[in-house]
């Protein structure tokens, strides 16, 4: 595919995406690298109508942002924004760590906004069944949750263990303990059991009592 010359200013990054996060240490040569050589990969654009949405490449757009270029070599494809967020996820990782907060975000529009279930969006992005899975139970849990996760306070798994307590009350309880006593997963999975067979024990309806026995007196005959 022929490559294009996009002026910087009519590209659109969206809200909601995946963006490659690097130790400072790879973000320096990335940088380096860059002022050196020169772009050697185009950014991956796609254009929606008059729109053109940013896909793969924010950190090399923000460094022809800072070297005050007035455009940037691209590579264009067709499309709309649900097209936008299925490569995003396709393409996150690629240079660098994904962050599970936001693959969660770009889940949730994908799930909420356009209709995709779980193998609709594993067919589309090559998640795993399983992430994709873990991802949408994280958009269950509480807010406060969903904002540690966000922070990187908890990881996915200990987001998706809290998302699978039914009770918003006993949840946000398990979850103030957890940024307490810092559990691992494991730990987390223990104690989120033994909490559910306390509840249960405790919630569980009485037996009901034992009839009374009437009272009896001896046989004015037989005295018995």
């Amino acid at each position: 595919m022929p490559l294009e010359r996009i002026p910087i200013q009519d590209i659109l990054v969206p809200d909601v995406r995946v963006t490659n996060h690097m130790t400072e240490e790879l973000a320096a040569e990335f940088r380096m690298s860059l002022r050196t050589v020169g772009n050697l990969e185009p950014v991956l654009l796609l254009r929606d109508g008059e729109k053109i949405y940013l896909v793969d490449g924010l950190h090399r757009l923000q460094e022809a942002i800072a070297r005050g270029d007035q455009d940037i070599e691209a590579v264009v494809h067709l499309g709309t924004l649900q097209d936008v967020l299925v490569q995003n996820l396709l393409t996150s990782g690629l240079r660098g760590r994904a962050k599970a907060s936001e693959q969660r975000k770009v889940i949730e529009a994908l799930e909420v906004e356009y209709g995709m279930d779980s193998i609709a969006i594993r067919m589309a992005t090559g998640l795993s069944q399983a992430l994709v899975e873990n991802l949408q139970w994280s958009n269950r849990a509480l807010p406060a949750v969903q904002e540690a996760l966000d922070q990187e306070l908890i990881s996915l798994g200990h987001a998706v263990a809290l998302a699978r307590i039914e009770w918003p009350d006993v949840q946000q309880r398990v979850f103030e303990q957890l940024l307490l006593y810092r559990w691992t997963i494991p730990d987390l999975q223990r104690h989120i059991k033994l909490v559910r067979e306390y509840r249960d024990g405790a919630t569980a309806p009485p037996r009901p009592a034992a009839p009374p026995i009437p009272p009896t007196a001896p046989c004015f005959y037989c005295k018995v």
